[in-house]
């Protein structure tokens, strides 16, 4: 008979985790705001976490010299970001001193700001950068606030779901009498079991990861057999699975990931027609960081194209620029090194392989070329493979 949740003496492993989430989304939104500063070009870029009248500064991003540093708490209206708040949308001011006069106060002379939502769609605070400066100009930099604001709302909802259950285990309550939010449950059930592996000793995390493996697909298929049965629509929209995302509809927006207006600088060829096997918000976030890899390497206006190709068990995505190429001994290392928070291409190493598919680099020519190949939607694992024999019309050459 299963131990009742309640019963269960390890929410201080539990109080642990969500200790260690809350430090992991600090660094995320550290990194969000150092890439709204550098992606915007503007001097400074703040995370803000809106609690009642007060916003709290969870990151700040700068290279001049402010009054405000992370962790401070400052009085809602005395900020730019109340505009964000109150207007519950984005607000651009490219000369912020003539638009309000608490600009003149904080020594501003431009801003852009959007809101970070939580996964129900509530307000958590406020993405903004600014500068002493004015300008001419901000739509396109709101634009590449509100791709990262994106990001945010994933990394804050597994937070949520994480301290929720915390909550539930120290009240010794069930769901019932309760909102309920299964999305948001599993969501924190994966990250304890995440967090209990990773603190498995080595002599123990073989046996258990094939023990947890056994019942997770046990799980799934219950799970999924169970939605199935109870769901009120006849068919999924668009007729697709729903672990699989459509590679080539999302390609086709890459050119929306850059701030500002590109031009033809960005140049798509989708043609693969496929459906990887990997969540959608998994593959738009290998997308962002491999795209603004390219477009921070890569001089300005060269083009940088994104292209997918369709190969046996599996469809392969290519970033291309033409920047310097990475030297032979840094290729294999490069996807290695330890970034922060969401960005770094260790990160498109590591959702890569949690899809269960590769990352590599290659030198083409004279461009830089970063590969990512992913399983089909609905192929088994065990096809998708370097070793896989491909027939002669679908080598690995273009």
């Amino acid at each position: 008979m299963p131990i009742p949740l309640k019963a269960v003496p390890a929410s201080r492993h539990l109080a642990r985790l969500a200790e260690r989430g809350a430090e992991e989304l600090a660094v995320a939104l550290g990194s969000i705001a150092d890439a709204a500063r550098s992606g915007t070009g503007l001097s400074v870029a703040l995370v803000c976490r809106v609690d009642g009248d007060q916003c709290q500064l969870m990151a700040v991003s700068t290279d001049a010299a402010i009054p405000l540093n992370t962790g401070d708490s400052v009085p809602l209206d005395q900020m730019l970001d109340e505009l964000v708040v109150s207007g519950d949308g984005p607000v651009a001011l490219p000369d912020a001193r003539a638009a309000d006069p608490r600009s003149a106060a904080l020594g501003l002379g431009s801003y852009a700001g959007v809101p970070l939502r939580r996964l129900n769609g509530d307000l958590y605070g406020t993405l903004a950068v600014l500068d002493p400066d004015p300008k001419d100009n901000l739509d396109g930099e709101v634009e590449f606030l509100e791709r990262l604001s994106r990001l945010v709302t994933h990394e804050i909802g597994l937070q949520d779901a994480l301290q929720r259950l915390l909550d539930e285990v120290g009240e010794g309550s069930t769901a019932e009498g309760k909102d309920v939010d299964p999305v948001a449950d599993l969501h924190g059930l994966a990250a304890v079991i995440e967090g209990i592996l990773r603190q498995t000793g080595p002599h123990d995390r073989d046996r258990l990861e094939r023990t947890v493996a056994k019942e997770t697909s046990r799980f799934a298929h219950d799970l999924m057999d169970t939605l199935m049965r109870h769901r009120t629509v006849a068919v999924l929209p668009g007729n697709l699975e729903p672990w699989g995302t459509e590679v080539d509809e999302l390609l086709e927006r890459g050119a929306n990931l850059l701030p500002g207006n590109q031009g033809d600088r960005i140049r798509v060829n989708a043609t693969s027609g496929a459906t990887a096997d990997i969540p959608r918000r998994h593959l738009e976030r290998i997308l962002v960081n491999l795209v603004y890899r390219a477009w921070r390497t890569a001089p300005p206006p060269t083009p940088i194209t994104i292209a997918s190709r369709l190969r046996p068990g599996a469809v392969e995505i290519s970033v291309d620029d033409e920047g310097d190429a990475v030297p032979p001994s840094e290729a294999e290392a490069m996807f290695d090194q330890d970034g922060r928070g969401l960005l770094g291409l260790s990160v498109v190493k590591e959702l890569a392989m949690r899809a269960g598919g590769t990352v590599r680099y290659e030198r083409r020519d004279e461009s830089n070329r970063i590969v990512v190949r992913l399983p089909l939607a609905g192929v088994p694992r065990a096809v998708v493979d370097d070793n896989t024999p491909m027939p002669a019309s679908m080598g690995n050459g273009d």
